[in-house]
Formats: structure tokens, C-alpha cells, sequence
């Protein structure tokens, strides 16, 4: 079964859209998609639970003639509740087709620049966001951080913060 494509979400964050392509069975862009087109449904699964549905009465088709085939499906909160570390999701229609969509659900922020992104390797808050993250670490290995980044920070006092 292709996926469709691969997300990653923060686990218990809500208010989640999936963009999507449809389509048609000749293979292009399905247009005019909506709840009421028939056979519509959606369902998802997460690791270690029970399947369910949700509805497709806000799904928006995004701009026909731009992107034929291109929808916004709101994802339901309990898609992506803390819990459980992966989630698929179905959106089928009796003629037209959605591959599926993976979604690995993670504990922290993938967007969050301050505590993800490599610009921000000498921020306090950073290294607290991975010792929580990374609970495997030992103190050894921390407490050799902590003299590898004050070596480094002593270094680039010296030399004026660059």
C-alpha cells in the first residue's frame, strides 16, 4: 500500500489540517470532492487502538483550477492525542482515491526553532528540552556536555563572541 505522504505531529496537539490529493479513477486531480459526493469516507487508526471514523463536512477543496485534486481535511484532536506513537489515516470516495497518510506522532514540537533547529545549539532552553527528551542520557554524558559546552563558550568569549 503506497502512503500518500508522511507527517509529523506533536502528540496532543490539536486543530491539525491534513492537505491531500485526490484522485480521479483516470488518475487526475479529483475535483468538486465533498462530503456529499458518494461513497466519502474517512477513518484512522492509531498504533495499538481501535479503528474510527470521522466526517468529511469540512473538508475544503482548495482551488480547482490551481490545483485540481488539492483538499483540506481537518483532522479530528483524538487522531493525534497523546498515547500511542503512529496514526493512519483513509479518505476514500466511490470514485475517487486518497493514498494513505502516515502520521508519527512525537513529544515535542517539530516546528519549534528554539528547541529543534541547529541555529540555537547554545540555547539553555535547547539542552533543557533534550535532557527531557532524551531521558536515556546519562548523567555522565550530560555532565560531559556541560564541560564540552563551556570549553566552547569560554572559547568564543575569547575571541569576542564570534
Amino acid at each position: 500500500m503506497p502512503v500518500h505522504s508522511s507527517y509529523t505531529m506533536q502528540a496532543g496537539s490539536g486543530g491539525r489540517i491534513l492537505l491531500v490529493y485526490a484522485q480521479d479513477t483516470s488518475g487526475r486531480g479529483a475535483t468538486g470532492l465533498s462530503a456529499a459526493t458518494p461513497g466519502a469516507r474517512a477513518a484512522y487508526v492509531r498504533e495499538g487502538e481501535a479503528a474510527a471514523t470521522f466526517p468529511l463536512d469540512t473538508m475544503t477543496e482548495v482551488d480547482a483550477e490551481l490545483l485540481p485534486g488539492v483538499y483540506r481535511v481537518p483532522l479530528p484532536d483524538e487522531a493525534v492525542a497523546a498515547g500511542a506513537p503512529h496514526a493512519l489515516v483513509l479518505i476514500g470516495f466511490d470514485d475517487a482515491r486518497v493514498d494513505p497518510i502516515d502520521i508519527e506522532l512525537v513529544a515535542y514540537d517539530p516546528l519549534d526553532e528554539a528547541c529543534i533547529g541547529m541555529a540555537q545549539l547554545q540555547d539553555r532552553r535547547r539542552h533543557e528540552f533534550l535532557r527531557r527528551a532524551l531521558p536515556n542520557l546519562t548523567e555522565m554524558e550530560f555532565e560531559a556536555g556541560l564541560n564540552v559546552e563551556k570549553t566552547l563558550s569560554d572559547f568564543l568569549d575569547e575571541r569576542g563572541g564570534a
